[in-house]
């Protein structure tokens, strides 16, 4: 393994910025597991968890905090208002588990490796030899001692 692409490979594992930007991108965006209106009125689903509801009158998401469910339906804080949904009208419900950083960091760290090969290839196509301490040379044709 040639010695520039070595440093260039510690050089990206220095300077990890597509894995830093695509965990901030990616704890952005929740993760939503599927529930339903009888886990809400079981109390499976806790008030204040962040909730997307999709009402099957008109196809409209309802994203927010869940708010409770009573006679007059579920309730969901929108952080504008305060939208109830009749039961018989959701057509799915779903959950805000957390998010994806770790997926995000992880596309961030493949750019990240594969900027470091590709940099570390290109330094060692430009400079086939490169390796000389001192006196002793490294390089295609082997170890030698002396001039070169």
């Amino acid at each position: 393994m040639s010695f520039k692409l070595v440093a260039a490979f510690a050089l990206a594992c220095l300077v990890p910025s597509c894995t830093l930007a695509g965990g901030a991108i990616g704890s952005a965006v929740p993760k939503y597991s599927p529930a339903s209106v009888g886990e809400a009125r079981d109390g499976i689903v806790k008030v204040g968890e962040r909730i997307a509801v999709v009402r099957a009158s008109d196809g409209v998401e309802v994203v927010g905090k869940f708010r409770g469910l009573d006679a007059a339906g579920l309730e969901v804080d929108t952080d504008e208002r305060l939208v109830t949904i009749d039961p018989s009208d959701v057509r799915s419900m779903s959950i805000a588990l957390g998010n994806h950083w770790t997926e995000g960091a992880a596309l961030g760290l493949a750019v990240d490796v594969a900027v470091a090969v590709w940099a570390g290839t290109r330094l060692a196509q430009a400079y086939p030899d490169t390796s000389s301490i001192g006196n002793i040379h490294v390089g295609a044709d082997g170890v030698t001692v002396g001039a070169h």
